[in-house]
């Protein structure tokens, strides 16, 4: 699966444990329906209409999405900031929290 990504094996194999915990106790239709509504949006088009702030903070050892993916994204919404981070996967925010906390944090003083 996905969310099982990491460029950490240690925080991977964490990851790994706690969401087959946590699944044991998921309603799996609502997973299903969650997952397609995220499919369904349009984050780009959405962002225009509204010119909303936006920040992105991508993982450049990110397996998923390419860094190319992200500059493109990027350069299509409005008001947009992007941070990379260093020795990080696709899933930043379960890897570094404090160090995304902090970002998100700083972010929000300056927007």
């Amino acid at each position: 699966m996905i969310i099982f990504k990491s460029s950490d094996r240690k925080k991977q194999q964490q990851i790994m444990r706690n969401d087959f915990k946590e699944s044991k106790n998921l309603d799996h239709r609502v997973v299903m329906e969650i997952f397609d509504e995220f499919y369904k949006s349009n984050l780009i088009k959405l962002n225009q209409k509204n010119n909303i702030q936006s920040l992105i903070i991508a993982g450049d050892s990110d397996e998923i999405v390419s860094l190319n993916s992200i500059e493109k994204l990027a350069d299509s919404l409005v008001n947009c900031k992007v941070k990379i981070m260093e020795n990080s996967g696709h899933l930043v925010p379960l890897e570094h929290p404090k160090v995304v906390a902090e970002i998100i944090k700083h972010w929000l003083t300056v927007t």
